[in-house]
């Protein structure tokens, strides 16, 4: 079994919200990048996590949320956008706290789980 199929079975993301997500960000031309447990994998053996955190582009964050709604679940939190979709055990955070913003610019791309992300930089 690849890591990807390993992780949509792990998130039990029937919805293929993750595949989604990344078109979505592809196709708008959002400029993000994966921290927290995820990114992780970009750098250790596989660590398993439900959790998908993203820190966007600033200038882009407001678009992202908007594009966002149009397609998927979305709640608002103090910190963060959560969103999601049926069929799918994957939670998505898009982070509000300025404290990510730089990380967008010096993230590089990295292998995650069988997708080539960008990855916050250590």
């Amino acid at each position: 079994m690849r890591a990807a199929e390993f992780y949509r079975t792990v998130t039990m993301d029937r919805s293929d919200l993750l595949e989604r997500l990344l078109s979505l960000f592809e196709r708008e031309g959002i400029r993000y990048c994966v921290i927290g447990g995820l990114a992780v994998n970009a750098y250790v053996e596989p660590v398993v996590t439900l959790d998908l955190d993203v820190a966007i582009a600033p200038e882009q964050f407001e678009k992202t949320i908007s594009v966002l709604r149009d397609e998927f679940e979305i709640e608002d939190f103090p910190h963060s956008v959560n969103v999601s979709a049926p069929g799918s055990s994957l939670r998505v955070q898009v982070q509000k706290d300025s404290r990510y913003s730089d990380f967008v610019q010096r993230a590089s791309v990295r292998n995650v789980l069988d997708h080539q992300l960008p990855v916050a930089d250590l």
